[in-house]
């Protein structure tokens, strides 16, 4: 076993690691060198400034780049690791912060290579290894000396010696176990290749310790969630965002451009994605999706059917929540402009989730969508046997219309069915659908448990219990069952479309699936018009209903057929609980029905849970939000100033501007109720403007009074920077109220600058040469990166009041507050402490060399005409 080592280092800082491990190690160390062969017995350090990749077993290194502001060495060297070695790689990922090795740990896993990670009680930092365990692709969390030994425990086994011992699966062993997969999963991998299945059979031996295949057939015999463990590793739940970008291109410049052509005004155009693993590829369509329409300029209807066998994966995909080690595959621009930074990992923006509809769908045994424009199925079918392989594509011939596009993986082909697909495009496994003179049937399918409609002629009515929902749920509530909970479903909006024939034999078909959804004893009902309520009894926790209304969600997202139209809806799903949501039938149905729309505003087909203040604090905020549009031009909104003094002299040199609401009705509002309203709403852009103006007219105004001459800063939000032309805005402020560049400042926050370095770079310069001055609010909460303190112009480092509050009392804060002003001192910039309220810790900033306070010790928020009195105090000799 050879150990590679890689550190996050900076570029010019030398590494003693080589020396360090040298001094203890019994087995050579040394500094990794481009082209050096990866013996067994050795352990080589990564060299500073380079990031290293393995292939074919010798190590090649490359000058390391910025991937838009984050460096993953460790992704890097994984992702190249799980391609050479494959199942026999082995992943660690130490203590450590940020996201590094998520996706290195996840793309081991896929290939059927070992994952560790170190326990959070023996890390200094987490955030590494809880990202990894988050993201669900870790085998072991152990302290380093058990990972030690768990090491040496994997060498020893079979898989992994020098020479392979493969004991091989007999057909007999091998046929067990599928049937005991069959039986704890209900699904059937008989179609998988042997080596496939084998493989993974082999690592979860490994993980188990088991010495041979009769061991762990019993081990999956006694317990059934080791089964369902096993029958997840053997499908493929993992991919990366435009994967093969090419492929990505080609899409965009030869197959859109063709299906569009022709194309009636408002016909959707469809895709599915089958086998969408971690949801990925199919967010991925949506970009591109959106990217051609913005410039060609040809926008149409679009869905995204995204399927995959993986419970799990399907409900991650849902989630659209990614560690940022995906900036690795993703541009600048597109971070920017279709995910959110959220808690240091990206999510999809609405708009592009809203083109995708998730679904656990097996598509070897579930029937297929049709009448799709396009089928993608990328690195699936390497894993089907021969015959399995045939039977796929005939259905997603089948699913494609006449002038459809399938696109497959790179290692894969549509072998013998040349009468049913014309390659296209070789390199990126892109095909035509050809006209068939046998049109293939799948009308055998089970639906994973969904029955289709028997007798066209039957109505609604007739496939659900009788009898009113109140009389249903009061039977339920007077027997005293364990919570009920009441599931309300969105409207299936059929009717008006396709006439009330057509809509009632869908509801039909609905009854049914939704029917076989619940269990037996529990009640599904339809009630005014086309919502349904199912009402579950003796439920003894919340992942019971949960796991029922995943199942309605995945039932109503496969396909309808009724009379030749294939039909699809949508299903959001509220749930209330008795009797903490409510104690008779009308409050559980009203408050189903508020979690309902919750589930509607998430993006549709979901569920959410009721929670008593949804009522209470949607209308509050919608009245917050309606309120807010109006205060600017109702004058409700002012400024505070906050005066900020030289530490030396403790003289007033400048100020930070406060936004403040003073509502008609509900008094002053606190920034940290309105902020986030305007955040998420996007009237901070307008709410950001008028302060900023407001701000500038100000000093002006104090100027003018023969006031000595201070800067004030203004925040801005991300969502100001993103949106406006901010050199423009910037520039109008200063020009309509007169005041000169050099007493105006911009506060920004960290955030800011990782979305898109290189823009953000080209606008601050371009405000920094108008002569106004730069500042970083709140630092060392967010990325605190040396990078980019070298890269942008900023003036001024503001260290947080969290830090300064417990200076110097705690050591820890006071060693953070430290460094920062040394940080900003080595890079020639000024630092300003925030929330300072005692002598102790102004004598603290003061021998430390800060130069700056704002705190309640120099002054509280200030109104005008108070902070132009404080002014002129100061400068007449007085002191805060």
């Amino acid at each position: 076993m050879a150990f590679v080592l890689v550190q996050h280092l900076a570029s010019d800082h030398k590494s003693l690691l080589p020396e360090i491990l040298a001094g203890i190690s019994k087995i050579p160390v040394t500094e990794a060198s481009d082209g050096v062969v990866v013996n067994p017995g050795h352990i080589f350090v990564n060299p500073p400034g380079f990031d290293m990749a393995l292939r074919h077993g010798v190590l090649h290194l490359t000058r390391q780049e910025s991937a838009h502001g984050l460096h993953h060495p460790i992704d890097v060297f994984f992702v190249s690791l799980a391609a050479d070695l494959g199942n026999r790689a082995i992943g660690v990922v130490l203590s450590g912060t940020g996201t590094d090795g998520t996706l290195g740990l996840a793309e081991i896993k896929s290939v059927g290579g070992i994952t560790l990670v170190q326990s959070e009680d023996s890390a200094v930092y987490g955030g590494m290894p809880n990202s990894a365990i988050a993201a669900g692709c870790v085998d072991f969390v152990l302290a380093p000396e058990k990972m030690a030994r768990e090491l040496v425990n994997i060498e020893r086994h079979f898989s992994f010696a020098g020479e392979r011992r493969s004991q091989g699966l007999s057909r007999d062993a091998l046929d067990k176990i599928l049937a005991l997969l069959r039986e704890a999963t209900g699904n059937d991998l008989v179609h998988y290749k042997p080596g496939t299945v084998s493989r993974q059979i082999e690592r979860r031996m490994l993980l188990r310790k088991c010495p041979d295949i009769a061991a762990y057939t019993e081990i999956l015999r006694r317990e059934p969630a080791e089964a369902k463990v096993l029958y997840r590793d053997i499908l493929v739940n993992f991919t990366r965002f435009f994967r093969d970008t090419e492929a990505f291109d080609t899409l965009k410049a030869k197959v859109y451009p063709r299906l569009i052509q022709g194309r009636p005004p408002g016909a959707p155009f469809r895709i599915w994605s089958a086998g969408c693993a971690s949801g990925e590829e199919a967010y991925s369509l949506a970009i591109s999706l959106l990217e051609y329409m913005e410039e060609t300029g040809n926008v149409f209807p679009a869905q995204i059917f995204a399927s995959d066998a993986n419970e799990e994966a399907v409900e991650f995909a849902r989630r659209g929540l990614y560690p940022e080690s995906i900036a690795l595959n993703v541009s600048p621009e597109r971070l920017r402009r279709f995910f959110l930074r959220l808690n240091g990992q990206f999510q999809v923006t609405p708009q592009v989730r809203n083109l995708c509809v998730f679904a656990k769908h097996n598509v070897a045994t579930d029937p297929p969508f049709s009448r799709v424009d396009m089928v993608v199925c990328r690195n699936v079918l390497i894993y089907f046997g021969h015959a399995l392989q045939k039977r796929v594509l005939r259905l997603f011939h089948y699913a494609l219309k006449p002038e459809g596009f399938l696109m497959l993986g790179p290692s894969e082909t549509v072998g013998d069915h040349a009468d049913l697909f014309a390659l296209e495009d070789k390199k990126n496994r892109l095909y035509a659908c050809k006209p068939s003179a046998s049109p293939h049937a799948f009308t055998n399918f089970s639906a994973s448990g969904f029955a289709f409609p028997g007798s066209a002629e039957n109505r609604p009515e007739e496939h659900i219990v009788p009898g009113s929902i109140e009389q249903l749920a009061d039977r339920v509530l007077l027997e005293k069952y364990a919570p009920a909970a009441v599931v309300v479903n969105d409207r299936l909006e059929i009717n008006d479309t396709l006439g009330h024939a057509i809509g009632d034999r869908l509801l039909v078909v609905a009854a049914e699936r939704l029917g076989g959804c619940v269990r037996d004893g529990d009640t599904l009902a339809r009630i005014g018009g086309d919502e349904f309520v199912a009402l579950l009894r003796n439920i003894d926790d919340k992942p019971v209903v949960a796991h029922v209304a995943a199942r309605m969600v995945d039932a109503m997202v496969l396909p309808f057929f009724v009379d030749g139209h294939e039909l699809f809806v949508t299903a959001s799903i509220g749930i209330a609980l008795y009797p903490g949501d409510g104690d008779d039938i009308d409050a559980l149905i009203r408050n189903a029905d508020t979690a309902m729309y919750r589930a509607k505003d998430s993006g549709r087909n979901n569920y959410q849970f009721y929670a008593a203040a949804m009522n209470e604090e949607a209308q509050q905020r919608l009245r917050l939000e309606t309120d807010l549009r109006h205060a600017t031009e109702r004058n409700e909104l002012f400024v505070l100033y906050q005066p900020q003094a030289d530490i030396s002299v403790r003289r007033i040199v400048g100020a930070e501007a406060l936004v403040r609401w003073q509502h008609p009705g509900l008094g002053l509002i606190p920034p940290m109720e309105f902020i986030p309203i305007a955040e998420e709403s996007g009237l901070i852009v307008q709410v950001g403007e008028w302060v900023l103006r407001a701000v500038c007219r100000q000093n002006k105004a104090w100027q003018d009074a023969g006031l000595p001459p201070v800067r004030v800063a203004v925040n801005l939000s991300p969502l100001q920077f993103r949106q406006q032309d901010l050199f423009a805005v910037v520039s109008a402020a200063l020009k309509e109220s007169g005041l000169e560049p050099q007493y105006l400042e911009l506060e920004l926050t960290e955030s800011i600058f990782m979305e898109d370095i290189e823009a953000a770079i080209v606008t601050l310069r371009q405000i920094k040469n108008l002569g106004v001055a730069l500042s970083i609010d709140d630092f060392g909460t967010g990325f605190s990166s040396l990078s980019y303190l070298k890269r942008f112009p900023i003036d001024t480092l503001k260290i947080d009041q969290s830090f300064v509050r417990d200076s110097p009392g705690n050591p820890d804060d006071s060693a953070i507050v430290e460094a920062i002003i040394a940080m900003a001192h080595s890079l020639k910039l000024k630092a300003i402490a925030e929330g300072e309220e005692t002598e102790q810790q102004l004598a603290f900033l003061r021998e430390r060399g800060c130069e700056m306070m704002q705190g309640y010790l120099c002054a509280r928020p200030l109104a005008p005409d108070q902070f132009a009195e404080i002014l002129v105090t100061h400068h007449r000799g007085g002191q805060p």
